[in-house]
């Protein structure tokens, strides 16, 4: 028996319907979707994958395709990638609400993720200091020690004879403030200033200044059109414009490789090209493989071939 919400046979894997599928809806792709999936079900998720992009390639605009991409980046653990995953299938279909729960089930997961990492190494260099401190401790408690008694030896009364008299001296009367204008004494921040962390320091921008930035760093640069930062693992995602004629591969491993040497903390660059509005090419850029490439005279299909991975791209 099915439930309303499920998407897939347990058993075979099967999609239960063909709602959501934009393109090779046909009932030729659902043996290979159903494949895909029971390949994602039994944990092997590199034959899955290679199923789902094989799909792609013939049928770009399948959603299903596109969610159980994310599905299997999500069981694996590549948060980051799943949530492109989804997003791709969210911009084939804005009203799917399972595509759109996945998403944020999955950046409450990476959020979760960074908040335990960020607690880890708050504890790591919290032991790493604990040394440190302690002796800092016992040096100033034995400097307090050895001042006051200085201190108290140097204001001792002199023992010569007779009385001595201490002058009297008044003191002044304290001022009555009235209860509703008192307060309690304003403390130091603790806070940081807005901006700045412990630890490394990471310069972020905004998404128009990156645009605006790459777009004056190689000729390529003008036909960028959207340039956004992921905040949390510092990858960038860039989107670009295609005339015809122009190779998709070429200009998107050129703009990866500029951004790249732009941002040095980013570890990822996912590179999109458009064409008429619509999405005909993507990969990724990692930090890797760009450095392989430094220093080399490598034409251009040669720079895309050692730099572009995880290709997707639409049939004509």
């Amino acid at each position: 028996m099915l439930g309303d919400a499920d998407e897939f046979c347990p058993d075979c894997g099967a999609p239960t319907s063909k709602e959501g599928v934009s393109e090779g809806s046909d009932s030729e792709i659902y043996p290979e979707l159903a494949r895909a999936n029971l390949l994602r079900m039994r944990g092997e998720y590199k034959q899955a994958e290679d199923v789902c992009l094989a799909i792609l390639r013939r049928f770009p605009n399948n959603a299903t395709a596109n969610t159980l991409l994310g599905d299997i980046c999500a069981e694996r653990g590549d948060l980051e990638q799943a949530a492109e995953w989804y997003e791709l299938a969210i911009d084939l279909m804005p009203e799917s609400a399972s595509e759109k729960a996945k998403l944020a089930k999955v950046r409450e997961r990476m959020q979760e993720r960074q908040a335990a990492k960020a607690a880890h190494e708050f504890e790591l260099h919290r032991k790493s200091n604990a040394p440190m401190l302690a002796m800092v401790g016992v040096v100033a408690f034995v400097a307090f020690g050895l001042i006051a008694f200085l201190v108290g030896r140097n204001l001792a009364p002199p023992t010569a004879k007779g009385v001595l008299e201490i002058p009297k001296v008044e003191q002044p009367q304290k001022e009555n403030v009235p209860m509703s204008q008192s307060g309690p004494i304003p403390q130091p921040s603790s806070e940081q200033p807005e901006g700045k962390t412990t630890g490394t320091m990471v310069r972020l921008e905004d998404d128009e200044v990156i645009l605006n930035n790459l777009a004056q760093r190689s000729p390529e640069g003008v036909l960028l059109i959207e340039a956004t930062q992921d905040k949390r693992t510092l990858g960038l995602r860039l989107t670009y414009a295609l005339d015809d004629g122009v190779d998709p591969r070429v200009i998107g491993a050129k703009l990866g490789a500029s951004a790249m040497a732009a941002y040095p903390d980013a570890g990822r660059i996912v590179v999109r090209g458009v064409r008429e509005r619509r999405v005909v090419y993507m990969a990724t850029v990692a930090r890797s493989d760009y450095e392989s490439t430094v220093g080399q005279n490598l034409s251009d299909d040669a720079l895309a071939d050692q730099l572009l991975i995880e290709e997707w791209s639409l049939r004509p």
